[in-house]
């Protein structure tokens, strides 16, 4: 396993997904590629609003991986606007990614339901196996 690719949404349910694939990539010495994809962001593209949010989500992402280099993990990170699912799915192939995390359940992107519709589409349309980390 060279590559895992996390999804976020910047919840506490998804940022234990981030640590868990951040533990998991450095035990492998893979890469990680830390993904947030805002759905918001690619309704209303330009607005202030976007840009607002777009900012904070950067911030947000910044933070993330800062600290997952901080634990020696070979990590970047990608925000994009679209669907969380789709997103996700992409940058997965585009990556080549060995393996995509996601986090059991979240604010925005892991509607609250393991197997809700993104989760289930991620499952069904991920390139390479996918891990669930649920909450606990």
């Amino acid at each position: 396993m060279r590559h895992i690719v996390v999804g976020t949404d910047f919840s506490a349910d998804s940022r234990k997904a981030v640590a868990y694939a951040g533990d998991l990539a450095k035990a492998l010495g893979a890469r990680l590629t830390v993904v947030h994809v805002d759905e918001k962001a690619a309704f209303v593209p330009g607005s202030d609003l976007a840009k607002a949010e777009g900012r904070a989500d950067q911030t947000h992402m910044d933070a993330a991986v800062r600290e997952l280099t901080d634990r020696a993990v070979r990590a970047r990170g990608l925000v994009r606007p679209g669907l969380p699912a789709e997103g996700l799915c992409d940058v997965a192939s585009e990556e080549h990614a060995d393996l995509v995390v996601v986090g059991g359940r979240g604010r925005e992107c892991f509607a609250g339901v393991v197997l809700g519709s993104v989760a289930e589409r991620i499952l069904r349309d991920a390139p390479c196996p996918v891990l669930m980390v649920r909450k606990q």
